[in-house]
């Protein structure tokens, strides 16, 4: 389990294999859409989106494993559009796997820059199949 669960889990919890999750935070509103893609040999491919009025120069989703700790995995953002002052980041990213349980538990939590943005209000999950799942 990685460090910091105990915090996140007093969260109210979002699925991202279930649709898109809305929050607030910074004082602006929030949404994250996670696509599956293509299965591969390293894994499923994933799209993911984020929605936001706020302004980072630079955005970083982290990959950390909530069913078991894998490490921490940075996902460059890429600012796409802006319609009516909203910005979408988005990236495409393959998830990790374990050989011996390929089925993974994955929380995503987001950076501006090299430094945190303020702690999310919600622990924002999704599961990640292996190779062939």
């Amino acid at each position: 389990m990685s460090g910091d669960t105990d915090k996140s889990s007093k969260l109210p919890v979002c699925d991202l294999n279930a649709g898109p999750c809305q929050w607030e935070m910074n004082g602006k509103p929030w949404v994250a859409e996670l696509e599956p893609g293509k299965a591969g040999a390293q894994g499923h491919e994933y799209l993911l989106r984020v929605h936001t009025r706020y302004e980072p120069d630079r955005l970083l989703a982290v990959l950390k494993g909530e069913s078991m700790y894998l490490g921490e995995y940075p996902v460059p953002l890429n600012r796409t559009e802006t319609k009516a002052g909203i910005h979408v980041w988005q990236a495409t990213f393959v998830a990790p796997f374990c050989t011996t349980d390929p089925d993974m538990l994955w929380r995503l939590e987001f950076q501006q820059s090299n430094s945190a943005l303020d702690p999310l209000p919600v622990k924002l999950i999704f599961e990640a199949n292996g190779p062939g799942a």
